[in-house]
């Protein structure tokens, strides 16, 4: 496989601690080659942890809230 860096985004404010990041960051991979299979896991990776970074600044809660494109 290839190794390749997902730096932070910044400019996010601030990122609250949440449960569940670790599942909701694989279904995002999962559900973004799903529905794009000729987008490559890099791009998949990409934009699942984009995903994730949204989902930990929602809110303040344990559960936050996902709001996907």
């Amino acid at each position: 496989g290839q190794v390749f860096d997902l730096p932070p985004l910044g400019g996010r404010g601030t990122l609250y601690d949440k449960h569940g990041t670790g599942c909701v960051l694989s279904a995002a991979i999962a559900g973004w080659v799903a529905r794009n299979p000729d987008v490559g896991w890099q791009k998949a990776c990409i934009r699942a942890k984009e995903q994730v970074e949204r989902y930990m600044a929602s809110d303040e809660g344990l559960l936050g809230l996902v709001v996907s494109y």
